[in-house]
């Protein structure tokens, strides 16, 4: 009997790294660039320490899997995500370089948490349902390396990008390389599921008063996290400029009448 022909485009070998890598660079620079970028940028180290926060999600993600698997398809869900985690990587680079850019990337960072959580589940589900039980075993160690792979991407090349040329084009290089994995999952990844229910089904389902009360709890928790930042960012500068004045010397007459640099020792006599 005639097998039918994959294309090499659409081939388990590339989709498997390339979901993969996707999987992997939001979750690192989310979870591990953003430190380094927050240092950076003379955030505190208390401050700094709030970044665990944008774990959460990951932790919770059991909370809203089955609805991904209900809804939509995994390949949907793949490039909804992808595609808002573009645009919110954009964002963020443009909002770099701007004074007050440090708050709102702490509550984008937040929300791509998120995003990057729910792509998780997609990416992960469609794997399961593309593959049998035997191909799932033989890409388990390739899939590990891509993400890796994209880890080392994310901090060894972005970090770079970011610290000599510019967080702006460190956002945007990370924003780049998931544009180029989007659109190939636009044209070649394949299409596995059966789609059962919509995901506007959902979205229907969703925007009920419950809806609004945790979307106000999530505004109290990014405006707690932008105040928390914003007085992280003031108390650094407030630190640096005492350390400044710290080691600026003084000067006083002693009652032999010598004009003296007090913290240094030295005395000048008049």
């Amino acid at each position: 009997m005639a097998t039918e022909k994959i294309s090499p485009l659409r081939a388990p070998h590339v989709w498997a790294f390339t979901t993969y890598f996707a999987e992997g660079l939001p979750y690192t620079l989310i979870r591990m660039v953003s430190s380094v970028f927050f240092r950076d940028m003379k955030v505190s180290l208390e401050a700094i320490g709030l970044t665990s926060l944008f774990g959460i999600p990951w932790v919770i993600k059991f909370l809203w899997g089955p609805l991904i698997d209900q809804y939509g398809t995994k390949r949907k869900w793949i490039l909804i995500m992808q595609f808002c985690l573009v645009l919110l990587f954009v964002l963020v680079a443009a909002m770099s370089p701007l004074p007050f850019g440090v708050k709102v990337i702490g509550g984008l960072l937040f929300i791509g948490a998120f995003l990057s959580a729910t792509h998780d589940i997609a990416i992960d589900g469609y794997y399961m349902e593309a593959l049998d039980k035997e191909g799932q075993a033989k890409f388990v160690g390739y899939r590990v390396m891509a993400y890796r792979l994209a880890m080392m991407a994310g901090t060894g090349v972005i970090v770079t990008i970011g610290t000599t040329a510019g967080w702006f084009a460190a956002f945007l290089s990370g924003g780049a390389v998931l544009v180029f994995l989007f659109i190939y999952h636009t044209f070649f990844l394949p299409r596995v599921e059966k789609e059962t229910l919509r995901i506007w089904d959902l979205v229907k389902r969703i925007f009920r008063p419950r809806f609004f009360i945790a979307f106000a709890i999530l505004l109290l928790v990014l405006w707690g996290m932008r105040s928390f930042f914003w007085e992280g960012a003031s108390i650094s500068k407030r630190d640096q400029f005492l350390r400044l004045g710290s080691n600026r010397p003084s000067y006083s007459f002693n009652r032999a009448g010598a004009f003296q640099k007090q913290g240094k020792g030295t005395v000048v006599k008049g």
